[in-house]
């Protein structure tokens, strides 16, 4: 169950929202005003209950490490098709947007990527 303690700082009084997560892992997030923090507690303690979570650091993440992520997890792959895959994201996606957060990729950052993937591996007139 998430909840909101006050607590002091050098400069004031901030509020903090602590919950645990689906994996028990207990995460907080302050606050300067108790309504923001207590309105944040409730959506998470929901989102928990209904299934919907996402851990709010999970966006800092890079394409990179959670393409490498999901790769290695891939175990019904061939190792054929694993070898495939990984050149593919090494060739084509990671210089493109491997170093970025997938939290900061916007669809339109996808459809652009794409658009120029197009240009080379589309088919020709």
């Amino acid at each position: 169950m998430a909840h909101v303690d006050k607590i002091s700082t050098g400069s004031g009084v901030r509020y903090r929202a602590r919950w645990r997560d689906p994996d028990g892992s207990e995460k907080s997030k302050s606050f300067d005003r108790k309504t923001d923090a207590d309105r944040f507690a409730s959506k998470v303690e929901h989102d928990v209950n209904v299934g919907g979570y996402i851990d709010p650091h999970a966006g800092r993440v890079t394409v990179r490490e959670f393409g490498q992520q999901w790769r290695v997890s891939q175990l019904q792959h061939a190792v054929s098709t694993a070898r495939d895959v990984e050149g593919a994201l090494r060739v084509h996606l990671y210089p493109a947007l491997g170093d970025r957060p997938i939290g900061s990729v916007r669809p339109s950052d996808v459809q652009g990527w794409v658009a120029g993937l197009t240009k080379t591996l589309g088919p020709r007139p």
